[in-house]
C-alpha cells in the first residue's frame, strides 16, 4: 500500500490515501486503516527522489554503489581513490539531479531551485550513510534526507531499516571491494557516454535524412512550378491557335462565297454572249 501511495503524483496522494484507508476500514481491518491514514504526504523533494528510484533505478544504483566505495575510501584514508570517487560522485549527483528535473517536467511539476537543491542534498546524504542509502532505495521518503554525521539519523524516512553493526572487513578485502565498485562506476559512466554517442549519431543521421527530404521536396516544388508555367504557356498558345483557325475558316468561307459569285457572273456573261 505504501509503495503504491509513494509512487503517486503529489496531487493524488491525499485522495488515494483516504480511499485506501476507507477500503481497509470497510474490510474490517481497522489497524491497517489507521496505518494507512498515518502515512505522511511526501514533500516535493521526497516525491521527486522517490520517482528517481522508481523510474531510473539503473542510474541511482551506481550512485549508491559509488557512495559505499566512497565511505570505504574515507575509512581507509586512500587519498587517490578518495579523490577519484569524490569527482565521480559530483558528476553523478549533478547528472541525476538533471534526470529529476526531466521527470518533473514530464509530470507537469515545476522544479524550483530549492527543490533541486533538496534533491542534491538527499542524494549526497545517501552517499554518506548506508542507512540513508537503504531508505532512499526503498522509494518511500516523506522529506529530504539530512546526514547528521557518522552514525546519525536522517529525516524523511518512512520505514527506517533496522540498524546493525557492520562486520569488520580486512583492509585487503575493503580495497578489493572499493576497486570493484569504482570499476562498476567507471563502467556505468562509460556505458552512459557510449549511449550518448549513439544517440547523437542517430540524431545526426535523422537530421541528414530530414535535410535530404527537404531538398527533394524543394526540387519537386520547383519542378511543379516549372511544369505549371509550361502548361499555362501551352494553354495560351492553344487559345491563340484556336482563334487563328477560326479566323482562317472565316476567310475561307468568304473566299468561297467570292468564287461562287464570280462563277455566276461568268456564266451569265457567257450566256448573254451566246445570244448575241
Amino acid at each position: 500500500m505504501a509503495t503504491e501511495l509513494y509512487g503517486l503524483a503529489p496531487a493524488d496522494f491525499v485522495a488515494t490515501r483516504t480511499a485506501r484507508a476507507k477500503e481497509a476500514r470497510a474490510a474490517g481491518d481497522r489497524e491497517l486503516a489507521t496505518a494507512i491514514a498515518a502515512l505522511a504526504k511526501p514533500t516535493k523533494v521526497a516525491w521527486l527522489v522517490n520517482q528517481l528510484v522508481r523510474q531510473r533505478p539503473q542510474d541511482v544504483e551506481p550512485l549508491l554503489a559509488l557512495g559505499a566505495g566512497l565511505r570505504e575510501a574515507t575509512a581507509t584514508l586512500s587519498g587517490d581513490d578518495l579523490r577519484t570517487l569524490t569527482r565521480q560522485q559530483h558528476q553523478l549527483v549533478h547528472a541525476i539531479v538533471g534526470m529529476a528535473r526531466e521527470i518533473a517536467a514530464a509530470a507537469g511539476e515545476p522544479v524550483s531551485q530549492d527543490v533541486a537543491d533538496g534533491v542534491d542534498q538527499t542524494l549526497r546524504a545517501a552517499l554518506a550513510d548506508d542507512g540513508l542509502a537503504a531508505a532512499l532505495s526503498g522509494g518511500r521518503l516523506t522529506d529530504r534526507l539530512e546526514f547528521a554525521g557518522f552514525g546519525g539519523a536522517g529525516a524523511g524516512i518512512t520505514l527506517p531499516p533496522a540498524t546493525r553493526k557492520k562486520p569488520v572487513v580486512p583492509v585487503d578485502d575493503l580495497a578489493a571491494q572499493r576497486k570493484a565498485r569504482a570499476a562498476r562506476a567507471d563502467q556505468a559512466a562509460a556505458e552512459a557516454r557510449t549511449a550518448l554517442d549513439d544517440a547523437e549519431a542517430a540524431q545526426r543521421s535523422v537530421q541528414e535524412a530530414v535535410a535530404a527530404a527537404v531538398a527533394t521536396a524543394e526540387a519537386a516544388e520547383a519542378r511543379v512550378a516549372e511544369l505549371r508555367a509550361e502548361l499555362e504557356a501551352a494553354i495560351a498558345e492553344h487559345v491563340d491557335a484556336d482563334k487563328a483557325t477560326k479566323a482562317a475558316h472565316a476567310s475561307l468561307d468568304q473566299a468561297d462565297r467570292g468564287v461562287r459569285g464570280a462563277r455566276r457572273r461568268l456564266d451569265a456573261a457567257e450566256a448573254e454572249r451566246a445570244l448575241l
